[in-house]
């Protein structure tokens, strides 16, 4: 190989005419060229205030995370996230560092941060959420993990990103891209126009008030979701093609606008 090859050179091309990556370069063709990262890099921090490094969604942070710190221990709830037990097969090493996941606001992020040499936020429900977790980023060996997912409505794009301690760190090891045109292009036009976020959150919260008028319904502070204990609505919903998550003792519904959900309410009304 090349010794003068740059393999990675961190320029913005987004306006050249590339004629250095063996692309497509029929300009009808609107997905033709290779990811602009710098560019999107750029957009994207100009906005959100500081360094990012862009995953896929919140999962894929997650285990980037364990890919590259390859810990000897993690610490997490088995309720928040199912890969859990699963990257903690593939990657964990017992010469690597402890790890603290947190999703809940009730932590004491600054006991943990004295207890483990990691502590990671998903912050998948943001928005959602009544901690702003901004606020830990001054914190030691803070990182925190965000998803265009809940909020946003883009959960097919898989996009997301990591601020804090580790984002130059996973920086380091980054592939060839880490994320497509599509999945960029859509972030970014959610992002400078979050108000449409912020209206539909908005929306759901009025739902969730609603619903907690009734004793039936449970909600855990936090997420996009409430809790029924009519479990015995759960075989009907599904006859009306209403997918809800069924536990051994309650159901998990996703919230919605009014409108949305009201034909689910209405048969959770009925038991």
């Amino acid at each position: 190989m090349d010794e003068n090859i740059i393999l990675r050179p961190h320029k913005k091309s987004h306006s050249f005419l590339n004629l250095d990556k063996n692309e497509n370069l029929n300009t009808n063709l609107k997905y033709a060229k290779y990811p602009d990262m710098v560019y999107f890099y750029e957009q994207f921090e100009k906005i959100l205030g500081h360094k990012i490094f862009f995953t896929e969604g919140v999962g894929g942070a997650i285990k980037n995370i364990f890919e590259v710190l390859q810990p000897s221990t993690v610490n997490y709830d088995f309720n928040d996230y199912a890969l859990f037990p699963i990257y903690e097969k593939m990657y964990c090493n017992e010469k690597g560092p402890n790890i603290k996941f947190i999703i809940h606001p009730v932590e004491n992020i600054e006991k943990c941060v004295k207890e483990y040499d990691y502590v990671i936020i998903d912050d998948a429900y943001r928005y959602f959420s009544p901690r702003d977790w901004d606020e830990c980023l001054e914190l030691k060996n803070v990182t925190i993990c965000r998803s265009f997912s809940k909020a946003y409505g883009l959960a097919g794009l898989r996009i997301g990103y990591v601020t804090g301690q580790l984002t130059e760190v996973l920086r380091q090891y980054r592939g060839a891209y880490e994320a497509n045109t599509l999945s960029l292009e859509h972030a970014l036009h959610a992002l400078r126009n979050k108000s449409e976020m912020l209206e539909y959150v908005n929306s759901c919260k009025k739902t969730l008030d609603i619903l907690l008028k009734d004793m039936s319904f449970e909600y855990d502070g936090f997420s996009n979701s409430i809790y029924s204990s009519k479990i015995e609505a759960y075989d009907e919903l599904i006859k009306t093609k209403i997918m809800v998550k069924k536990f051994t003792k309650r159901l998990r519904i996703t919230l919605a606008p009014y409108e949305i959900m009201k034909p689910c309410i209405d048969i959770l009304s009925k038991h």
